[in-house]
């Protein structure tokens, strides 16, 4: 079995039938969790909260794989996709306080 390496490291099946998508006219949009870090450091700023209390940066990576195999292809991701995927995945839960009025 031939194996094939890129920088000296073991390229995968799925990354050879990338490259091969590639050169067969194919172009992707790639999505990463440093844009779960940027709009949930945003987020966080528009709230006025400290940077790291809303959400669970721990959570962002299952959060883009979830976002990546079960949105809707008709609509696309976009930024909303994102906040979505923050708040549903990676928002840290609130503490309800029943003995305020």
């Amino acid at each position: 079995m031939n194996r094939n390496y890129i920088d000296g490291q073991e390229v995968t099946p799925e990354e050879v039938e990338l490259i091969r998508d590639y050169r067969n006219g194919y172009r992707f949009i790639a999505w990463h969790t440093d844009d779960f870090e940027q709009r949930a450091s945003e987020k966080e700023e528009w709230e006025e909260v400290e940077e790291g209390t809303l959400y669970d940066r721990k959570k962002f990576d299952t959060a883009l794989s979830t976002m990546l195999t079960k949105y809707d292809v008709n609509l696309g991701i976009s930024w909303d996709t994102i906040d979505m995927m923050l708040d549903e995945y990676c928002r840290y839960e609130k503490e309800i306080r029943l003995d305020r009025p």
